[in-house]
């Protein structure tokens, strides 16, 4: 009966969360008027280094031997370079807004952007830097100069892996009044929600600090996940990425809430379950916590960076959602009606969890809308349903010992009352006892 129930929900995974979620996470641009950088664009092989200071060798740039380039179609790199130039002259007319969008996977590794024979942006920490990687997963905005109408634009690209360099989707000029608006349209629902969790999270937090006397290490864990779940969420929007000018801060704010949720929610799961999965979780949360050093140690050795580490953490969480989707179906059909809720909620955030797993570890490739929020929102809606319903139990429990204490008084009341009447009958009889022996 219980793998009956696994595999309904499997099924009902591929026949129902894999179509409803083909949506696009992309800022789309479509209607807004810019100019398109790669449109017209040039490259040409080689560093062209040699100037010192870390200057290019302009005379070297202007030589001959640039090339058309084509977004869709890489040219060839057949001396191995980790250096490659483009460049395209800016209109002197027509031009709506001087602000450079670099989406995100566009251009792998470091790049450096100059506007005439002038720096003006530098992606990436240094050529060897493992954290190179990030940057690349990551959009950049990029402010032009007042006069760069009529300029040529440089864009120098590095890369020790000389299949991972170029420019591999548009880049668009437009104006910084429309990005921001776009990027806080594409940002608000993530926001809201992510803080939602974060606020939830303190107040979880914060009820366990003030009643550690009274045990309640899942609230505490239900805290750590859902401010957890918060910030990974938050980071991860568009608005709030362009916003905080320190990418290394928020590099690593990304990173540990990435790491450290897992264990969070293993941590939780392992208070929640029955003793057969509860060493089973525990032992999740300790990979989870063990990863979480490791990945930190050698991204601040500089060996691998933390979000090389996707993949373990992925695999990892691939066993503990389908162990959790196992553990939600047997519960489902309880006659506990809390032991339904969290089932649900278990349900829900498995399904949308593993469709977000999947399709990072490329198995899945029909959306890029992460929606593992949703179940993380349907998770929590679900423990506070469960709260409110043991609150209720509790409200009715002392309704009806008020009652039964009432019904006790009463009867107390009456049965003194009585026994007060035959205690005053007993004096009064004693009473006239005693007289009649006096008179006698």
């Amino acid at each position: 009966m219980k793998k009956k129930y696994f595999i309904l929900l499997l099924l009902l995974w591929f026949s129902v969360c894999i179509p409803g979620c083909k949506t696009s996470n992309k800022l789309s641009f479509t209607d807004i008027e810019k100019i398109t950088v790669t449109d017209g664009l040039q490259y040409k092989w080689g560093d062209c280094g040699g100037s010192g200071a870390g200057l290019p060798d302009w005379s070297c740039i202007e030589s001959p031997g640039w090339q058309d380039y084509d977004v869709s179609n890489h040219p060839p790199n057949p001396d191995g370079n980790n250096f490659i130039w483009f460049r395209k002259r800016l209109p002197e007319k027509g031009i709506a807004g001087g602000t450079m969008f670099v989406g995100k996977k566009t251009c792998k590794k470091t790049f450096e952007v100059w506007l005439g024979w002038n720096p003006v942006y530098k992606a990436g920490k240094s050529d060897s830097s493992v954290r190179n990687e990030y940057f690349f997963n990551q959009f950049h905005i990029i402010d032009l100069p007042e006069d760069f109408a009529g300029k040529t634009i440089y864009i120098r690209v590095n890369s020790n892996d000389p299949a991972k360099i170029g420019l591999f989707k548009d880049i668009y000029l437009l104006p910084g009044s429309k990005i921001f608006k776009l990027l806080i349209a594409h940002s608000l629902v993530h926001i809201f929600l992510g803080m939602a969790f974060i606020v939830n999270g303190l107040v979880a937090i914060l009820i366990f600090l003030f009643f550690k006397e009274r045990n309640m290490k899942q609230v505490l864990f239900f805290g750590m996940m859902s401010m957890l779940g918060g910030l990974q969420i938050v980071t991860s929007s568009t608005f709030v990425q362009h916003m905080i000018p320190d990418k290394m801060l928020l590099y690593y704010i990304e990173g540990a809430s990435l790491l450290l949720f897992p264990a969070a929610l293993w941590a939780l799961i392992a208070s929640t379950v029955d003793r057969n999965f509860t060493i089973f979780f525990k032992r999740l949360c300790q990979i989870q916590i063990g990863l979480f050093f490791g990945a930190m140690l050698a991204d601040l050795l500089q060996i691998k960076s933390v979000f090389l580490f996707m993949p373990i953490i992925h695999s990892v969480m691939v066993v503990g959602v389908l162990s959790l989707l196992y553990i939600a179906a047997t519960q489902i059909s309880r006659d506990n009606m809390e032991a339904r809720v969290h089932a649900l909620g278990g349900v829900i955030y498995g399904l949308l969890g593993l469709t977000d797993l999947l399709h990072s570890m490329k198995i899945l490739s029909f959306t890029e809308q992460a929606v593992s929020h949703w179940g993380l929102a349907a998770y929590t809606i679900s423990i506070y349903v469960i709260i409110v319903m043991r609150f209720e139990k509790n409200r009715k429990t002392r309704v009806e010992y008020a009652a039964q204490l009432k019904d006790y008084s009463k009867t107390l009341e009456i049965k003194v009352h009585e026994r007060t009447k035959k205690l005053n009958k007993s004096l009064e009889t004693e009473k006239l006892a005693n007289i009649k022996v006096m008179d006698s």
